[in-house]
């Protein structure tokens, strides 16, 4: 009897068993490859990025008037604010834009500049606010900075698209005036674990404070709320559009 109860045991536990390894090997198969969060190599490109034209984007791109502005070093630079009246377009293609269009993404070197570039965005239209799920904080237009892949969280390895030296930040700091988000707010943050590029923000009012993002905020058709109604070019010399 003893036997026989001892078969039926090891059969039933054999069974549980091929049973078991085969629902994890179809669970296993089932997931599929993991997804791995997009990132920025040293130049701050991604792969496999929508790249846009000026002509051919997917939503409304409107181009400014180059602002000329006399750098510390006796140098004068000029810069232009492009505005995105539907949004729409991520850091990764207003860098392309910016480069396409002969400048590049907006690099700051001293409050001086920043104060300067900061006034040419301060009107709301270049602002997104968000709703109370955010506390009403706003995101404002994109600057060249990014931190490529590899780089120390949160604040290490950030750098500018120029391949300038990376010695003047502006970024937010908790407790500031214009700061009404209860939530700490010391920037960079990398709070949501890929922000890894930057843009005026991350505060309840316009001002000259940066925040860093992620590099599709923003994107065409994102499901995910939020974005950048624009991004600042800076030319070397003077541009004719």
């Amino acid at each position: 009897m003893k036997t026989i109860m001892y078969g039926v045991r090891g059969v039933l536990l054999l069974t549980f068993l091929v049973l078991n390894t085969s629902c994890k090997l179809q669970t296993k198969q089932d997931d599929g490859p993991q997804k791995t969060p997009p990132s920025l190599n040293s130049k701050g490109e991604s792969k496999g990025e929508a790249i846009y034209t000026f002509k051919d984007a997917p939503v409304p791109i409107e181009r400014g008037e180059s602002i000329a502005f006399k750098l510390p070093n006796g140098e004068t630079h000029w810069y232009e604010v492009v505005y995105l009246p539907e949004m729409g377009i991520n850091w990764v293609q207003a860098k392309s834009l910016a480069e396409l269009a002969g400048g590049y993404l907006v690099t700051i070197h001293s409050d001086l500049e920043n104060e300067f570039v900061f006034n040419l965005i301060k009107d709301k239209k270049y602002w997104y606010q968000w709703d109370d799920s955010h506390n009403g904080v706003m995101s404002g237009p994109f600057i060249g900075a990014f931190q490529p892949l590899g780089a120390k969280e949160p604040d290490g390895g950030w750098q500018w698209v120029s391949g300038e030296e990376w010695t003047y930040t502006n970024w937010c700091k908790d407790g500031v005036k214009e700061d009404h988000d209860p939530r700490p707010n010391d920037q960079p943050n990398d709070a949501t674990g890929n922000q890894n590029v930057g843009a005026f923000g991350e505060v309840n009012e316009p001002v000259g404070y940066w925040g860093d993002f992620p590099q599709r905020f923003g994107s065409f058709n994102d499901s995910h709320p939020g974005g950048v109604y624009a991004f600042i070019i800076e030319y070397n010399t003077k541009k004719t559009q």
